[in-house]
């Protein structure tokens, strides 16, 4: 395991996760986070084994004597990160997207109109993105995945496109199993509001997940959804 000492001038304070403050580095164009669990190169390694490939790879390192992840920044030069509530700010004036869309009594409401504005601000169609994060979200359980860590890029000389998906440790608790904080619903709700049918985009080699990301609850999970999820 890689370990790494960062001296505290290279600390970046952001408050965008719904559980606080992060401890959070970025030093030599990597960032580097402090976790409590080794989760996100478990999802990097699940990731590998599916059909869709814009994510971001993280290994497990210590940091500073503590758990957490490196990965490499996906900005390129010029390149800005647009979270989905900061594209929510300047398309309303507003500040806060959850007051908007938790009015809504419906979570098939709160996908289309958080669909609608993405694509108005950008001109992307961003309905297959959105919904290949929640069906991976319900996969790994994932109950922290919020309008913060979904992204989209701007770039001046090749405009808009999306961000690959990142920041996936709050996951695999099993008190927790079946939270989804971004649209405020269970993952099977929050999937049938994307698809009824349950059509997933994104698809994984089981054989393979079961050989190099062993967790009871992905494994449970696995076969609770294997119709969906399975090539």
């Amino acid at each position: 395991m890689i370990e790494i000492l960062i001296d505290q001038k290279y600390r970046v304070y952001n408050s965008t996760s719904s559980k606080g403050m992060k401890e959070k580095y970025f030093y030599e164009n990597k960032w580097y986070k402090v976790e409590n669990n080794w989760y996100e190169e478990l999802v990097t390694n699940l990731l590998t084994h599916s059909t869709y490939g814009n994510f971001v790879k993280y290994k497990t390192c210590r940091i500073n004597g503590k758990l957490g992840c490196v990965s490499e920044t996906f900005l390129a030069y010029e390149d800005q990160l647009w979270t989905v509530s900061k594209i929510y700010k300047y398309a309303t004036g507003k500040e806060n997207i959850n007051d908007e869309i938790f009015r809504m009594p419906e979570v098939v409401d709160r996908v289309a109109y958080v669909v609608a504005l993405i694509d108005n601000f950008t001109g992307l169609e961003s309905f297959e993105y959105l919904k290949t994060i929640c069906y991976l979200d319900a996969l790994i359980s994932n109950h922290d995945r919020h309008f913060n860590n979904i992204g989209f890029i701007y770039n001046n000389e090749t405009g808009w496109r999306e961000a690959p998906i990142y920041d996936n440790a709050s996951c695999l608790d099993p008190e927790r199993k079946e939270e989804c904080a971004n649209f405020c619903g269970s993952h099977i709700a929050c999937m049938r509001a994307f698809d009824a049918g349950y059509q997933s985009p994104i698809r994984f080699e089981y054989d393979a997940i079961k050989k190099t990301c062993s967790h009871p609850v992905l494994l449970e999970n696995m076969e609770w959804y294997k119709t969906i999820f399975s090539q």
